[in-house]
């Protein structure tokens, strides 16, 4: 009677141990129709970076094709054209903020990078290449028209009129002194201008005499 009875205890666990198997291999099953759903549902990028155009919607079926525009947010450049005097003042220590209507009164922190070469024939134009120093909106990304306000550290220099100059628009410019009585040229860099007067640094000493057009 004991042998029989651990007979019928030992069918009884044998089918438990089965029936947990059966319980395993339909749990793996789900997961691996679940991890293939998966696969085939989500969207997955080569690159990490901002979606600035995306062809597919939820539930959509799609192909190879191209599906969108991914753009690496650190590459993103911001070119302002800018007057010679403000073009002359950029520097390491100079910042910029970028301002839109569409920021309300937000603005975004950018970083001089360098000045883009003058076209030939656009010599008066000058255009300034920024970086965005944070992390941009995404309605900033494309192509939108904008200001870009200029934060210059100070500067000092000799304060001359701007008629004096030989180069209305050229940031190394000459301009003729009386010094102890005699004329003579000297080098200067144009610091900056507004519509009467030059910010210049040079070989210029107190007591000079600086010769304009028609005077002195």
């Amino acid at each position: 009677g004991g042998a029989r009875e651990s007979l019928k205890h030992l069918g009884s666990q044998q089918a438990q141990v089965s029936e947990a198997q059966a319980a395993v291999a339909e749990a793996e099953a789900n997961l691996r129709l679940a991890q293939e759903e998966e696969t085939e549902t989500v969207l997955r990028a080569p690159i990490s970076g901002m979606v600035i155009n995306l062809k597919a919607v939820a539930g959509q079926s799609v192909g190879s094709d191209v599906l969108g525009l991914i753009i690496d947010t650190n590459d993103l450049e911001v070119i302002a054209t800018l007057d010679p005097a403000q073009a002359s003042g950029l520097g390491p220590r100079a910042s910029a903020s970028l301002h839109s209507p569409l920021l309300e009164q937000k603005s975004q922190a950018l970083g001089f990078v360098d000045i883009i070469p003058a076209v030939e024939g656009q010599n008066n134009t000058i255009r300034a290449r920024f970086r965005f120093l944070e992390q941009p909106e995404r309605h900033l990304v494309d192509g939108l028209q904008a200001q870009v306000h200029l934060t210059m550290p100070p500067r000092s220099g000799w304060l001359i009129p701007r008629d004096a100059l030989r180069e209305e628009q050229s940031r190394s410019n000459n301009v003729r002194l009386l010094r102890n009585g005699e004329e003579i040229p000297v080098d200067v860099t144009v610091l900056g201008t507004d519509s009467n007067y030059a910010l210049c640094d040079g070989d210029l000493h107190a007591g000079d005499q600086v010769v304009i057009a028609g005077g002195q």
